[in-house]
């Protein structure tokens, strides 16, 4: 079924992944890190695809990062792993999920990437 999926609908057109689609989009056609250079941006989320958004975002130049999650460890794993980045400036650091709502008043960019209710 998935070789046909691919075979058949052309799903494979969107890039290298759905993340990278999206921020092209969001850039409608514009080089990403002219309009995400020095910018605030929040991923909800800590899994593989926010870690994939915030390298993605970190690479394209955003200032800061805010990475929200569930579990307070894995938001602090994925800001070390930010910042172990040589080839990023990137400030990062994670916040609770409570303070999702403070955090959407001051950033530029927000990605979601959680199955999480209730936000």
């Amino acid at each position: 079924v998935g070789k046909r999926a691919h075979s058949e609908t052309g799903i494979d057109r969107a890039g290298q992944s759905l993340v990278s689609f999206g921020l092209q989009q969001l850039a409608a056609g514009a080089d990403p890190a002219l309009w995400a250079g020095g910018k605030r941006a929040l991923v909800i989320g800590a899994g593989s695809m926010s870690s994939l958004a915030a390298a993605t975002l970190a690479r394209t130049g955003v200032a800061e990062i805010v990475v929200a999650n569930r579990t307070r460890a894995r938001a602090d794993r994925l800001v070390e792993i930010l910042q172990q980045g040589d080839d990023t400036a990137v400030r990062a650091r994670a916040v609770e999920m409570s303070a999702v709502g403070d955090e959407l008043t001051r950033a530029d960019i927000v990605v979601s990437c959680t199955g999480s209710t209730g936000l």
